[in-house]
């Protein structure tokens, strides 16, 4: 007899915080892990962003606007979807205890480490002038593929500002000049017509706002057992969670 096909894997489910809705999705397979293990192993963000929307797609069951998904909704699917298809326990290594300078392992739940603030805002507008406002919203996670652009010639401080500009245009929703509301619109409309146009203090204004709306924090939390220092860290580097 043939042996047919077998996929037995169960469906789970999340609550998204910024869509605030609850989407159904099934673990990714050793066939579709092969999909960013090439990119992941190359350190490139944008690969891997891009064969890991992929899989979604193919593992959740509900409809999502992917072009319109938060660095909060996509990273909270990612830590979820990662712990059901490997496991919900991580391993992790501390190279060097703050108390006795040791090096350690433990095991983290990386659920457990998600913690949420300002879940209530999820949009504000912000009045430049009497002129012009712009409605923002939480950070599209197109942004997460500008970490790609790394030019190690480039200076630390111009890094930091192209961040700061790169935020603004992915939190901006619309914009209202003259009475006249301005959505759906492009990154290079957003950064050639209205960014680049505004004062520092004004792009400021954009950026601190975005600041205080609904954040995600991963919280990991450690004892250890040489000198039972307690130690706690916080992950920011999401590629870390995909391996």
């Amino acid at each position: 007899m043939e042996l047919p096909v077998i996929n037995i894997n169960p469906v789970h489910k999340i609550h998204l915080p910024v869509l605030d809705k609850d989407i159904h999705f099934k673990p990714y397979t050793v066939e579709q892990e092969k999909l960013f293990l090439t990119a992941l192993s190359d350190n490139k963000t944008s690969e891997v962003i891009t064969n890991f929307i992929e899989i979604l797609k193919m593992n959740i069951e509900d409809e999502i606007d992917f072009s319109n998904l938060s660095v909060i909704d996509f990273i909270t699917i990612v830590i979820y979807i990662r712990a059901k298809s490997k496991g919900e326990v991580f391993t992790l290594e501390k190279s060097e205890c703050s108390e006795c300078k040791k090096k350690y392992s433990f095991e983290v739940n990386f659920e457990d480490c998600i913690k949420y603030a300002n879940e209530d805002t999820k949009s504000k507008t912000i009045t430049l002038t009497d002129k012009l406002a712009v409605d923002i919203q939480p950070v599209n996670f197109n942004l997460l593929y500008t970490l790609d652009n790394d030019d190690t010639e480039t200076s630390n401080e111009v890094k930091q500002y192209n961040l700061l500009i790169d935020t603004a245009i992915y939190s901006v929703k619309k914009i209202i000049f003259n009475e006249t509301i301005f959505n759906n619109l492009t990154y290079e409309d957003i950064k050639e017509k209205f960014i680049n146009n505004l004062t520092e203090h004004q792009l400021k204004q954009i950026f601190d706002a975005s600041q205080d709306m609904i954040s995600m924090n991963l919280e990991i939390n450690s004892v250890c057992p040489h000198c039972a220092k307690e130690d706690k860290t916080l992950v920011n580097n999401f590629l870390s969670l995909l391996g």
